[in-house]
Formats: C-alpha cells, structure tokens, sequence
C-alpha cells in the first residue's frame, strides 16, 4: 500500500495503531518523539504521518509546516487525548489532514486510510 508513520511517546499506541494499520497492508514506522520523527521524515516519503500533539520535546501542532515543507503529499492525522473543537480547527488551520482523539478505533483508523487504499 505505501508507508505510515506514527510519531506518539506513549508506546501502548504505536504498537497499537502500528498493528491496525498493518493489517490493511501498510509499512509502518513509529518513533516516541519529534526530534527522531522529524528525522525519519527528511529520511523517507510517507503517505500518511499520526502525529500526537503533546510530545515530551515539543507540541506536535507547531510541527505541521516543517512536516509539510518535507512531505507535502504526506497526510498529517493528529492525535490527542485532548479532543475538543477547539483542537479540531486549530489542527485544520495549520494544515493537518484529521484529528482524531484517543481512544479511538480500528473503524476510524481503517476510514482515515480508506480513501488511498482504494
């Protein structure tokens, strides 16, 4: 299918969401924070980044442009804990594909991936 990267510090999700998304017949990569993500970034082109927005070294929403300057055809799907509107439309302005909170579920995963894997 192509390549995903999951940029989140807790581990229980990269491993969780690497498990979903590899059942639909994507290469996964995760890292537990921006400074090895951003370098996998530079590093190989991804269809699609998860980036989670509190990192231990730094607020994955004030990463967007740098991740667009380097992937622009990369889909950013922000996650969060800290699901509000307010995130939401933050995290579109910026040019982040999708929001999606935490938890959340193999249906939303498989529907954020749905339109490129057709």
């Amino acid at each position: 299918m192509g390549n995903v990267l999951i940029i989140d510090d807790e581990l229980d999700i990269c491993f969780l969401l690497s498990k979903i998304i590899q059942k639909k017949g994507w290469e996964v990569d995760f890292e537990n924070n921006l400074t090895n993500g951003i370098k996998k970034i530079k590093e190989k082109k991804y269809d699609f980044i998860f980036l989670d927005l509190n990192l231990p070294d730094g607020y994955g929403m004030n990463f967007i442009t740098l991740i667009k300057n380097h992937q622009p055809d990369s889909k950013i799907i922000l996650i969060s804990a800290y699901d509000s509107d307010e995130e939401r439309n933050t995290a579109q302005l910026k040019g982040a594909d999708s929001f999606m909170g935490k938890p959340f579920s193999e249906v939303q995963v498989a529907n954020i991936l749905k339109p490129a894997s057709a």
